[in-house]
């Protein structure tokens, strides 16, 4: 546009900007306007948003989905500044990975940080290339338990990355005592290497679970492992039904460097749980924090997540954490999900 100078100002010249003249309605090609009884358009429904999140029960709960502040970093160690949501996946021939992290209620409400966290990463190559999936739950009740529970899920994969070789060697020659050493010596290396990060801060204040799961990804292999501490889930939709595996945490022995009320790292001689499992084409294969596990008691929830990830149905990203979200009144804690489907051949 050009520039003129208002005469009637004083002092310096200001520029002013020209203002087009309107076209002539009458003049040829002139847009023509609607008639005066023309309703006019309406928002598009596309524009206000998607719906709520879906819940199950006669009523949703009480804390709103939305996050209400975000969360404040204080003191020194500040290098993590958790998003509200974490999302990812994967697909390798017949299998799908989802995986989403997200804040519960209650911590949305007061604006304060996931200490859930999660880890999709892939080890090794060829044919003993593995899958390593990780989610990991920060004791509430320790002041910087989210900043251990994203540092245990980094420290595992380095570790497994690490010992790669005899957790491969082992899955192939089906040498379940030779795995359990190795989980051993993963988890052993996470609780010494948060208690370093912990310094000079009480150990206790980082205390999280760790729940890992190594799928390998060549087609023929079909055994999977999945070790940890702490309590968390482990479930697995066969046939249109869920079965808990998840083996009973145990503390005897476990030397907690705080009392927290659930085996957690970093530990004086931490225990994994360690177990094998064998896949069958249609499977679908989840770890979860307690976020998820608990209000897996209900059978709504139950009923919910089957009718969306079961009978061959797997989801693209954005459904599945739209699903895994999926509210109960009474659990507003953090939760985190991993799912590994198996595809009919």
């Amino acid at each position: 546009m050009s520039e003129s100078t208002d005469p009637t100002a004083s002092g310096a010249d200001t520029p002013v900007l020209e203002v087009p003249a309107l076209p002539d309605p009458g003049a040829e090609g002139a847009p023509v306007a609607p008639p005066a009884d023309t309703a006019r358009p309406t928002e598009p429904d596309a524009w206000r948003g998607h719906g709520d999140l879906p819940y199950v029960g006669p009523r949703p709960p009480s804390y709103s989905p939305d996050p209400v502040r975000l969360p404040l970093p204080e003191g020194a160690r500040t290098e993590l500044v958790i998003p509200d949501i974490a999302l990812d996946g994967a697909r390798y021939g017949r299998l799908t990975v989802r995986g989403a992290s997200v804040k519960g209620d209650l911590h949305r409400y007061r604006g304060e940080q996931r200490q859930d966290a999660m880890l999709l990463a892939q080890v090794g190559e060829g044919e003993d290339e593995l899958l390593f999936l990780a989610v990991a739950d920060g004791v509430g009740s320790a002041p910087k338990s989210h900043l251990g529970a994203h540092r245990a899920c980094r420290l595992a994969s380095v570790a497994v990355g690490r010992w790669h070789a005899e957790l491969s060697g082992a899955l192939r020659a089906g040498d379940r005592t030779a795995l359990h050493q190795v989980a051993d010596k993963v988890v052993s290396h996470v609780s010494t290497r948060l208690a370093d990060y912990a310094m000079p801060d009480a150990p206790g204040m980082y205390a999280t679970t760790l729940h890992c799961l190594l799928v390998p990804t060549a087609p023929e292999r079909r055994e999977r492992v999945h070790f940890g501490v702490g309590d968390g889930g482990l479930f697995r939709a066969r046939s249109g039904v869920w079965e808990n595996l998840q083996e009973p945490w145990d503390r005897s022995g476990s030397g907690e460097v705080i009392d927290t009320g659930t085996a957690a790292l970093p530990s004086e001689s931490p225990k994994a749980v360690v177990q094998w499992l064998t896949a069958e084409p249609g499977d679908l294969l989840m770890i979860c924090t307690d976020g998820l596990s608990n209000p897996m008691n209900e059978p709504r929830v139950q009923e919910f997540l089957l009718t969306h990830w079961a009978f061959g149905r797997i989801p693209g990203l954005t459904e599945f954490l739209w699903q895994a979200q999926v509210r109960a009144k009474s659990y507003d804690d953090d939760r985190s999900a991993v799912c590994v489907w198996e595809e009919q051949p």
